[in-house]
């Protein structure tokens, strides 16, 4: 009866439904990290990533990995405000609400750390480091640890989501061997999520969605979201589309029953420009392609060019 719950049932499963629910399980982790419990192990998977990343020439795989990334950096600044409430709360209750020790440690206040853009966010998130580590005698060893794996977090992601596209093209020998070690590293993830959370089929399936891993066939992208602003004889955009490798951009004038004519098209999630429009109110949306087919269209979203 338990003879098999030691073997990884991962590797039987294609190799880019694996690389995909690795994508997904990295900003799950990475989006509550407490105590920095899961450090060693989002470590180890994104290791594991960058290494298929690297072995995988498929525009299909490299996307999904991309998006993981990109969301695993908006999981992270999502949360970042309550971790920042916390720090900034510790820092209270130990020095007062109008202490030096306040000032130095928030100068900007802690909107900078939602609101900063992200290159800023790694120097103020370096800078409240170092001043609660300079006042760790007085704050809860927890505080100060948290100030740390902010940092070591955001370090982290950002060197992975920079050096994450190489156009590195191995054998089908090298891509097993990244895969397996993928693998390996997911079933590590597993025991450890399984070990921390015994009994907790909530929080196991927070860090766990083993729903994603089930076997099926794949399917068109899921309904568009896109967020849209006018400009000098332009416009730019972005968009979302679970499941998508393209996006089909398409406008038409605003209030107008006339058919949409396409626009262009752009990778998901990544901002795009189109310029030499005519002034004027566009009714502008989107979907999202893969080999599947289309997805539905996004909402239509009006925009002025002037």
């Amino acid at each position: 009866m338990y003879n098999n719950y030691y073997k990884n049932g991962l590797s039987a499963l294609p190799i880019k439904r694996v690389v995909k629910f690795g994508a997904t399980v990295l900003p799950l982790l990475t989006a509550d990290n407490p105590g920095g419990v899961h450090t060693t192990r989002i470590t180890g998977l994104t290791t594991a990533l960058n290494a298929i990343d690297g072995s995988m020439s498929d525009v299909a795989t490299k996307l999904a990995i991309r998006k993981g990334k990109v969301l695993a950096k908006r999981l992270f600044r999502e949360g970042l405000a309550a971790h920042i409430a916390q720090i900034h709360a510790a820092v209270i209750v130990a020095f007062g609400v109008n202490s030096p020790d306040l000032a130095e440690c928030f100068p900007l206040g802690r909107s900078i750390f939602t609101e900063c853009g992200e290159q800023e966010l790694d120097d103020n998130l370096q800078q409240m480091k170092d001043c609660v580590t300079a006042r760790a005698a007085s704050l809860p060893a927890a505080i100060v640890t948290n100030a740390g794996a902010l940092l070591t977090a955001w370090t982290a992601l950002m060197t992975d989501f920079d050096t994450a596209f190489s156009n590195v093209n191995t054998e089908r020998a090298a891509r097993q061997v990244a895969k397996t070690a993928l693998c390996q590293e997911l079933f590590l993830i597993l025991m450890h999520v399984g070990g921390l959370y015994q009994d907790d089929a909530v929080k196991f399936a927070q860090y766990w969605p083993g729903h994603l891993l089930d076997t099926g066939g794949p399917d068109v992208p899921e309904k568009a979201t896109i967020e849209v602003t006018g400009g000098a004889g332009q416009i730019n955009g972005t968009a979302h589309a679970e499941g998508a490798e393209t996006i089909s951009w398409s406008k038409r004038a605003a209030g107008t029953s006339d058919p949409f004519t396409v626009l262009g098209s752009s990778a998901p999630d990544e901002e795009v420009t189109f310029d030499t429009l005519t002034p004027g109110d566009y009714d502008i949306q989107a979907h999202g392609e893969n080999d599947e087919g289309s997805g539905p269209e996004s909402d239509i979203v009006t925009v002025t060019v002037t």
